[in-house]
């Protein structure tokens, strides 16, 4: 998985709006903005040409370019806990394979943007981000199995926590922190897939902040056909969920002591299809012929105190009946994680197009928001546009709006 297109976020077009878990301004010509704390509202807005931007406001949500050079994919961003103007980002550039180590970080709200290099090194790919509820940030790599870096000044240094764990044969780990005030507070932990092992999914927890690490928890074992990875959350009392992909759909388990043991039987998330259709000559499922993708699930979880606390979100791509081959789809538990609810269909095009590839968060009002790559608007298929979606009501509806102000060809 390390040259697969996986997180989402293209630098040169992310939306701050929605993967900054949605602190970002309203752009100045909305008017009667209904939310407060100047969060984002989902409204159409006039379509600007295409072209080449650094920075443009395009109705509420602002484009802006992070990296002034090409990256490799696989990037991913974050913000910190404590200062919601302070988030970081990368992408694969910090493999070396295509120029230094970089990690950027921003302090207002991703207007501008700062890279750095100190403390980092190269490696394998495939970066994750996590923090804790201190506002230090964590980002783990492959580097013959995981290695992590921590930063404690926003992320403009990093110091080498070393390696997790060494192991030639791990792919595609997620990382991620008990931001809660209880029992296991700033616990770190990292999954991964476990090829050594037919792959499994492997997982590891520290609970001196990354010093050193206990593992691993087998959650599963076997071809279990978990690539691209497992995603992990840790909702408000501690508890610590892993969802993964498989050929028939996703499947989760949780623990209940800090990662320590896992439930016995996984629990089916959702049944699906992978999106995309199989292509003979790589033997993958594939989107636009020959760019591979699966399900690719991804958890969120509500941490507020409001009506929809400890809802469990996730969302997953899949080949829905019929003529359209990829749409995004998002189902809820509402007992933490022992059942899920009928998944609801999220992009609202009626074309035959590709929607796949999402990510989901929850906000600090309990706002649920979804973000995808969408070619509704390319009749030939191809180009691709960033979209998003916004739930007010738990995940029971959504609606669903353009973010980027300029297509791609992601061929």
């Amino acid at each position: 998985m390390k040259k697969h297109l996986l997180k989402l976020f293209l630098f040169s077009i992310f939306s701050i709006g929605i993967i900054s878990s949605v602190f970002a301004q309203v752009s100045d010509n909305i008017t009667n903005n209904p939310y407060s704390l100047r969060l984002i509202r989902p409204l159409a807005w006039n379509q600007e040409p295409y072209g080449i931007d650094a920075i443009i406001s395009n109705g509420p949500f602002d484009n802006i370019r992070v990296s002034t050079t090409n990256g490799f994919a696989e990037t991913d961003i974050i913000g910190g806990m404590r200062n919601h103007s302070n988030f970081v980002g990368t992408d694969n550039r910090i493999t070396g394979y295509a120029g230094p180590t970089y990690v950027y970080y921003t302090n207002d709200a991703g207007i501008t943007w700062t890279a750095t290099t100190s403390g980092l090194s190269g490696n394998q790919g495939d970066p994750a981000f996590a923090t804790d509820s201190a506002g230090n940030f964590y980002l783990a790599v492959l580097q013959s199995g995981v290695r992590v870096f921590k930063s404690i000044d926003g992320g403009a240094s990093w110091t080498n926590l070393g390696n997790v764990f060494t192991n030639a044969n791990a792919d595609k780990e997620w990382i991620w922190c008990d931001q809660t005030n209880g029992t296991y507070k700033n616990n770190v932990y990292t999954a991964y897939v476990n090829f050594a092992t037919g792959g499994g999914v492997d997982l590891w927890r520290s609970t001196n902040s990354g010093s050193s690490w206990l593992g691993p928890i087998v959650i599963i074992s076997g071809n279990q056909g978990a690539n691209p990875g497992p995603n992990i959350v840790v909702n408000r009392n501690g508890v610590v969920f892993v969802v993964w992909n498989t050929s028939s759909g996703a499947n989760l388990k949780y623990s209940n002591d800090g990662g320590a043991t896992f439930n016995a039987s996984s629990i089916m998330v959702a049944a699906y299809t992978q999106p995309g259709a199989l292509n003979t000559t790589s033997g993958r499922y594939c989107v636009k012929g020959n760019i591979r993708t699966n399900g690719h699930p991804q958890l969120a979880v509500d941490l507020t105190n409001g009506p929809y606390k400890n809802y469990l979100y996730c969302q997953y791509a899949t080949n829905p009946p019929g003529p359209d081959i990829a749409d995004v789809f998002v189902t809820r538990s509402t007992d933490n994680g022992l059942t899920w609810q009928t998944p609801v269909r999220i992009n609202s095009d009626a074309t035959t197009t590709d929607q796949w590839m999402g990510d989901v968060s929850v906000d600090n009002l309990g706002r649920v928001w979804v973000m995808w790559w969408d070619s509704r608007n390319d009749p030939s298929n191809i180009l691709t546009e960033t979209y998003g979606a916004v739930s007010t009501n738990g995940g029971v509806t959504y609606t669903d709006f353009k973010i980027s102000n300029q297509n791609f060809n992601p061929s």
